[in-house]
This record gives structure tokens, C-alpha cells and sequence, in this order.
């Protein structure tokens, strides 16, 4: 029946006799409803890490009896899904529900992140798919609400924050070359030349600061200057919240900023108001700001060349955390044959997958002076190729794990 009717019965005697009901019985055809479906994240949109497992729940709830359900997701032009298991126990690492009467079912569902195929910073939407168990019309699908989720490589934003501090780096040495090439005139050494009208210079060509007003050159650097200072608040606040960043760079960074806020403030009450600069009246500054500003130039670039070397060597530790993991769990695999122990093991491959990417990466983006003085080329390429997770799949899936 897929749609209501009205019946009635009728009854035949042994003489042939018929006799109808007089009053028609009803059947009141419900629709068959798609399964409700609620998905609930620790939060909307979730950062996490690219290796990180994620607890979900949900509830489903259906006017009949549900069939199946999985969770989907999609991350650009990857696509997935998980089976969530109907009726089953709790069990490490899988989706798991309790199916209750009427069509009710509620669980809790272990993602583990490294099955998605996103790089850092990549968005994934996902969310959970029922089907009920309607046999006349074919099954009716329902869907949950949407969540995202934004994989997160607390590395990776580190070498962005390491980003930022090369971009500073080459804005203070701008900075620090406009100041050496300054003619007498900005430097206070002959007043009022600056104001000449037939010069090239002149007053045609000079910087405009806010509302329109000329800037002599001395004052455009000025302003560029505390436009770095307040860019070095901003990169040390973000290093504040960087696991990956050391202590000393911090203070370095802090210590940096207090010095040249300081020599700024005292330019800016050298500047004349209004006026060209007297004669002499930065011969005292301009020594100790060029000098400043040289030893802050190399400082960042040390400490560029040297978060990067770190980094470098946090990548080759991780390498050898996760081949000591996937030894073992070979080791235990070829002892048991427990089927339970290939996720563990595919979500090392994985790990790995990532990590000589990662490697590589770092070892191409180090400057070559770096890699020839403190790094062992041929050790890191020779790392960076002894990666052989795709043979080591093949062996684990022929069931052949000793080799």
C-alpha cells in the first residue's frame, strides 16, 4: 500500500448468497519519513591537527527502522566515508551505536583525522548520512547538518609566523639603506636645502603622509620605522602562542622592540616642526639608529636561520618516532595476526606519508649556506628518500609483514 484507501469486506454464503459491508473501512497510508539526523562536534568550525582523532555523537531517529548509516566528508576533491555499525559494542577506533526501539539510534563515532586527505589549513565539511528501511519506494535518505573542521599543523603556522619575521627583516634593512643614503639636508647638515623648488627632489616628488600633507624623507622613514616596530609587537605576540617557538627568540624579539621604540620616540622629537632641520641636529641620533638597526638586521636573519634548522630536526625526530611506532606494530602484528592492529599500522604509513613530505620541504626551503654549514646534505636527502611506505603497504596487505 503506498497511498490511503477505503475497503470493505464482503462475505459469500454456501448458497451463493453475497452480502457487502454498508460502511466502507478506512487505511490511512503515513508517508514514510527520511530518518532525522543530529550530529554533534566540541565545536563549529573544530581546528585540529592532521593526525589528531576526533569524538562525534549523534542520534538518529527513524518513524520506521534505519538500515545504515555513515559519516561523509569531503576536502576539495577528496571524498570519504565511514560505516558507523548498527546494534554492535563499543570498540576502539570504530563508530559504534546502540540501536533502541522504534528506529532510535544514538553513538559515539571516533574520526581519526589522518584518513583525510587535506593539507594544513585545508577546510573539510562533513556530516552523517541514514538510510531507513523502506522496501515499497526505495530507501529515504537523511542527512544531518553540515560542520567543518580546518586541519591545523602547529609547524606549519610556525614557518608562517617565520614568514612574517622575513618580511619585517627586509622592511627594517629597506629602512636601515634609506637612512645611509639620506643627504646632508635630512640629516640636518645644511638647513633649507631640502626646500628648493627647482630641484628634482623638490617638493613635487615628496612622500604625502596622512590628509594629503608632504613628507620630507627623513619623516617617511620615521613613519616606516614605526610601522616596523609595531609589525615586531605583533609577530612577538604570535610567537607567544607558538609551541614551536624557543624562549630566547622571544626575549630576542621583545628586547628588539624596546630599543628601537625608544630610538624612535627620540626621532620623532627631533623632527622639526614645520621647519627644516638645523644644522647638526641628528649628527648624535643618526650613528646609534644606523648601528641599531645593523645589528637588528642580522639578529632576525640569525634567528630565521636558526628556527628553520630546528624545525628541520623536529621533522627528522618525528621520522624516527613514527618508523619506531610502525616497527613495533609490525613486530606485534606478525605475533598476533590481530586484524584490529592494521588501522594502527595504515595510520603510521600515513604519518610518515606526511612527515617526508614535510621533510623535504623544509630541507628545499633552507638557504644553501645554511644546509652547507650546520646540516649534512647527503644525510638529509638520503633521509628524505628512504621513504617506502608504498612497498611496506603491499607486504602488509599480502600478509607478509616480517619481510
Amino acid at each position: 500500500i503506498d497511498h490511503s484507501a477505503r475497503y470493505r469486506f464482503e462475505i459469500t454464503q454456501p448458497s451463493g448468497e453475497r452480502a457487502i459491508e454498508t460502511t466502507p473501512r478506512t487505511i490511512e497510508a503515513e508517508p514514510d519519513q527520511a530518518p532525522a539526523v543530529q550530529l554533534m562536534a566540541p565545536a563549529d568550525p573544530l581546528d585540529v591537527t592532521n593526525l589528531r582523532r576526533v569524538e562525534l555523537a549523534y542520534v538518529i531517529e527513524d518513524d520506521f527502522g534505519i538500515t545504515s548509516a555513515e559519516l561523509v566528508w569531503e576536502a576539495g576533491k577528496d571524498k570519504g566515508k565511514k560505516p558507523i555499525a548498527i546494534g554492535e559494542t563499543e570498540s576502539r577506533g570504530k563508530a559504534t551505536s546502540t540501536a533502541l526501539p522504534r528506529g532510535r539510534l544514538q553513538g559515539k563515532l571516533t574520526w581519526d583525522i589522518a584518513e583525510v586527505q587535506v593539507p594544513s589549513g585545508g577546510e573539510v565539511r562533513y556530516w552523517i548520512e541514514a538510510k531507513d528501511n523502506d522496501s515499497v519506494g526505495g530507501p529515504n535518505v537523511g542527512r544531518s547538518r553540515e560542520l567543518h573542521l580546518k586541519v591545523v599543523s602547529p609547524r606549519e603556522r610556525h614557518e608562517e609566523t617565520l614568514g612574517r619575521q622575513q618580511e619585517l627583516a627586509e622592511k627594517i634593512l629597506r629602512n636601515l639603506g634609506s637612512r645611509l643614503v639620506l643627504g646632508d639636508d635630512e640629516r640636518g647638515g645644511t638647513a633649507g636645502a631640502a626646500a628648493s623648488s627647482g630641484s628634482a627632489g623638490g617638493a613635487g616628488s615628496a612622500p604625502r603622509g596622512t590628509g594629503g600633507i608632504d613628507q620630507s624623507p627623513r619623516e617617511d622613514i620615521a613613519r616606516q620605522l614605526r610601522e616596523a616596530i609595531i609589525e615586531l609587537g605583533t609577530l612577538g605576540a604570535a610567537f607567544e602562542k607558538d609551541p614551536h617557538a624557543s624562549e630566547s627568540l622571544r626575549k630576542a624579539l621583545s628586547q628588539m622592540r624596546e630599543r628601537l621604540d625608544k630610538l624612535a620616540i627620540t626621532e620623532q622629537r627631533l623632527l622639526p616642526k614645520g621647519k627644516p632641520a638645523a644644522k647638526g641636529q641628528f649628527a648624535g641620533f643618526d650613528p646609534r639608529m644606523i648601528a641599531e638597526l645593523e645589528d637588528d638586521t642580522l639578529v632576525l636573519a640569525d634567528w630565521l636561520d636558526r628556527e628553520r634548522l630546528e624545525g628541520l630536526l623536529d621533522v627528522s625526530d618525528e621520522i624516527a618516532a613514527h618508523q619506531k611506532r610502525l616497527a613495533d606494530l609490525l613486530a606485534q602484528y606478525q605475533r598476533t595476526k590481530d586484524p584490529r592492529l592494521l588501522d594502527e599500522i595504515e595510520r603510521e604509513m600515513r604519518a610518515l606519508d606526511r612527515t617526508f613530505a614535510e621533510l623535504d620541504k623544509h630541507r628545499r626551503g633552507m638557504p644553501e649556506d645554511v644546509l652547507d654549514q650546520y646540516v649534512h646534505r647527503n644525510a638529509v636527502q638520503a633521509q628524505a628518500g628512504t621513504s617506502c611506505i608504498d612497498e611496506v603497504r603491499k607486504l602488509v596487505r599480502s600478509g607478509d609483514a616480517a619481510k
